[in-house]
């Protein structure tokens, strides 16, 4: 199918599905409910399709040297709330 034709189907321009394809534009919640109303798929299944891509570019990149929370001086600060 052409990009144009399918640009026509979704309401939205040719070059923001052609950027889509090619993974230069992510995918956005407007997309999704497009998408899903097109395909007859769930908003869920393509915006939970790009937090996985995200998270994957994410882990490509160097990481910060976090040390993690330690939880006992946490829950015993006198400004920890209570729930």
């Amino acid at each position: 199918m052409p990009v144009s034709q399918a640009a026509e189907a979704l309401r939205i321009n040719r070059c923001t599905v052609s950027n889509l394809l090619n993974a230069n534009a992510a995918n956005t919640p407007n997309i999704a409910l497009r998408l899903s109303a097109w395909l007859g798929t769930t908003p869920d299944a393509w915006t939970g399709q790009q937090a996985t891509w995200d998270l994957w570019h994410a882990g490509l990149q160097p990481r910060p040297d976090i040390k993690p929370l330690d939880r006992h001086v946490a829950e015993t600060s006198p400004r920890a709330y209570r729930f």
